[in-house]
């Protein structure tokens, strides 16, 4: 639903369309995965690391940082064009 949303802000060359696209990346891709793993570490203290699964943490460790790459791509490529009208 809040790609359908950003897409169309994007289509219509909204002024909030950047911010939408920066707090997608950061909630999708940075804080999810951080607290992910941090119920599965907490998980796993818990139960004494019987099942410590190294992909999990990896996968979610690498995207991260492609949220993070994608969101420094994002900050310096992405330009907020000003609507210039003529009169």
């Amino acid at each position: 639903m809040w790609i359908s949303a950003i897409l169309f802000l994007v289509l219509r060359k909204h002024k909030n369309a950047l911010l939408n696209i920066k707090l997608w990346l950061i909630v999708a891709f940075i804080v999810s995965p951080l607290l992910r793993i941090t119920g599965r570490f907490l998980n796993e203290m818990i139960d004494g690391f019987t099942l410590a699964q190294v992909e999990f943490y990896l996968y979610r460790i690498v995207s991260v940082l492609v949220g993070l790459i994608v969101l420094n791509w994002v900050r310096n490529t992405v330009k907020i064009e000003e609507d210039v009208t003529t009169t």
